[in-house]
């Protein structure tokens, strides 16, 4: 009553986590300011923090690129609150963001960078966490300031993102109900799982406290030690919710490899995804899960994919090599493409094999047909390399991909 237009900060629960935010009430005051706290990807930003606990020693040396898949991940956990912002003419502050001190300066600074570029391109006031202590920006003992995390806060431009190609290892298939996954739920919650219209649908008919009330879950995934991955979720929602998607051990102690990253539902289908380095020794039998539980809403989810981000180079293809021994020259049509390659007069050939210009490898097909079509809309913009070859003849195109 004595302050009618003090602004107030208001957060959601779980430390002011941006999956709570659907669950905030707000009172009807025109004074508010959002704060949410922001530590994702979270096995990057606590690796090796005591207060985490010992698992937290298996993330050391997880790194931040500043990949283009690695920024994606950051905007698709925010659309739901910029769309929140938006609607209800209500500020953003960042209330909590930094990287602790175990992981490397090169990678901090990297992610401090965009972070704090990104938020300010979105209108978002912000607080980094913190001063002169593990995540901190001075040394009290010393009397110095780390020159390059306040560069990184106040003066670094945001940098172009890095971009690297992607292997397929899982492509969800829910047509006919030809894909198989697994709703566990407690006896706290009510849900659902069924297939209909190409699309995974899952009814949360009753919430609970734990999210990991309503499970659902995939396993068998090979994830490697020291590899990086992308996990790539399409769906919709009847409101707005969060859930929770994390890769992780398929039995006890059930253990998250790539953190807790948040998935975002609206009611118009979007695409999340979220990566992550297997710091953790090789798990053969590795599980996606989706902890579901905490919110009343109906998901239908219509792709899940698993890829393998592609970071080893090799030797550079050359052009000199374009040519064939074949008695009939393929043909590469639209070259340039957008979407959709095709190649025809390949029947004289058993394999084709795509590589980008440091020869990486990124489809690998068999050929048993006179055509060959590929998918190379999730490819960036640049040049491509076709090779087709048998057991006396071989051929290598260009393609350039807009």
């Amino acid at each position: 009553k004595t302050n009618p237009t003090r602004a107030v900060v208001i957060g959601p629960g779980s430390y002011n986590s941006l999956t709570e935010l659907q669950t905030l009430k707000f009172p009807d005051d025109k004074n508010l300011i959002l704060t949410i706290h922001y530590y994702n990807p979270f096995n990057f930003t606590h690796q090796g923090a005591e207060w985490v606990g010992t698992g937290s020693n298996a993330w050391l040396g997880t790194k931040w690129e500043d990949l283009s898949i690695e920024r994606n991940q950051v905007k698709s956990e925010f659309d739901n609150l910029l769309s929140f912002s938006k609607k209800s003419d209500i500020p953003i502050y960042i209330g909590e963001f930094g990287a602790y001190e175990k992981a490397d300066l090169a990678s901090r600074v990297k992610w401090t960078t965009f972070l704090a570029r990104w938020f300010e391109e979105q209108n978002f006031s912000w607080a980094y966490w913190e001063f002169s202590a593990g995540f901190g920006i001075y040394d009290p003992a010393k009397m110095t300031y780390n020159i390059d995390l306040v560069d990184a806060l106040i003066k670094n431009q945001m940098p172009e993102a890095k971009v690297l190609p992607t292997t397929s290892i899982y492509n969800s298939d829910f047509k006919n109900g030809n894909d198989t996954w697994v709703l566990g739920v407690q006896t706290t919650s009510t849900a659902s799982l069924s297939n209909a219209a190409n699309a995974m649908k899952i009814d949360v008919a009753s919430a609970s406290t734990n999210a990991w009330h309503v499970q659902l879950t995939k396993p068998n995934f090979n994830v490697v030690n020291k590899k990086k991955y992308l996990v790539t979720i399409v769906g919709s929602a009847d409101k707005t919710a969060s859930v929770t998607s994390y890769v992780g051990k398929a039995s006890a102690p059930y253990n998250s490899y790539s953190g807790y990253p948040t998935i975002n539902f609206s009611t118009t289908e979007k695409e999340s995804s979220y990566t992550f380095m297997m710091t953790e020794p090789t798990d053969a039998v590795a599980r996606i899960t989706f902890d579901m539980g905490s919110t009343i809403a109906k998901y239908s989810i219509s792709s899940i994919k698993l890829e393998e981000v592609v970071e080893k180079a090799v030797e550079p293809i050359k052009e000199t090599l374009l040519g064939t021994e074949a008695t009939t020259n393929p043909k590469i049509y639209p070259n340039p493409v957008l979407d959709f390659v095709e190649i025809d007069n390949v029947s004289e050939y058993k394999v084709a094999v795509l590589n980008d210009v440091l020869g990486r490898e990124l489809q690998s097909k068999s050929i048993n047909s006179s055509k060959l079509k590929l998918d190379l809309k999730s490819y960036p913009s640049g040049i491509y390399f076709i090779r087709l070859s048998s057991e006396s003849k071989s051929f290598i195109g260009r393609i350039v991909k807009e």
